[in-house]
């Protein structure tokens, strides 16, 4: 689950901004020269911090810990986006923040699946205007699509809504005597969601933590009611 604030072409990345966020230190810090990027990377009780910046933007993603199932989050996507706010909420509100000319919301729910028909099954409830999908015999779903809308409050700022639907598959493999032979399998009902203002268009100067809010509702829209023309 992340943020990203694309920003101003004058800003120039430097170390400190994952302590903005989240009035920590971080436990990792990464400065990839060529990039012009930092990468600081923390923990907070469950999941971990990361905040990417470069030259034209600033991410901070709350990602799951790398041996959790599928990356999974163990919180909830509500805790996770109300932890995501507070943190942005913090960096919104700094004054050595660089203006910012783009906001978008960005997420991934993966829903554990025991079959490829129940990960069809499963999505073809999200996916009311795929008409005929057949879920026993369908393999290799992935359904993609923007629908902007209106931001909610105000009808002249358009927000992209990108859903990315998608049926997904692991396999685990052993190393050992039988090298790449897999022992494991599992499947799962996948969804990534975009939120973003226009990309022709800067976002007027106001209330970031505000407009974030609703580009994360926007996001939670489509993540509990599916594809909805």
């Amino acid at each position: 689950m992340r943020v990203t604030a694309f920003v101003s072409p004058d800003y120039r990345s430097t170390r400190g901004v994952y302590t903005t966020f989240t009035h920590e230190q971080p436990l990792q810090v990464t400065e990839k020269p060529a990039e012009h990027a930092i990468v600081e990377v923390g923990k907070l009780e469950d999941p971990r911090v990361a905040v990417t910046h470069t030259l034209e933007r600033l991410q901070c993603d709350i990602r799951a810990d790398a041996n959790e199932p599928f990356g999974v989050l163990k919180q909830d996507p509500q805790s996770s986006m109300e932890e995501l706010h507070r943190l942005c909420a913090r960096w919104f509100a700094s004054p050595e923040r660089p203006r910012v000319l783009r906001l978008a919301f960005g997420a991934v729910v993966v829903s554990p699946q025991d079959t490829p028909t129940a990960c069809n099954t499963f999505l073809s409830r999200a996916l009311p205007n795929i008409k005929n999908l057949d879920p026993e015999h369908s393999t290799d779903l992935l359904y993609r699509i923007n629908r902007p809308r209106p931001v909610e409050g105000d009808p002249t700022l358009r927000i992209n809504r990108i859903g990315t639907w998608m049926a997904a598959q692991w396999d685990f493999a052993s190393f050992g005597p039988n090298v790449g032979s897999v022992h494991a399998r599992q499947y799962a009902a996948t969804l990534e969601v975009d939120i973003s203002t226009p990309a022709d268009s800067e976002i007027a100067t106001g209330n970031l933590a505000d407009l974030f809010e609703k580009l994360q509702r926007a996001g939670q829209d489509l993540i509990e009611n599916g594809d909805r023309a």
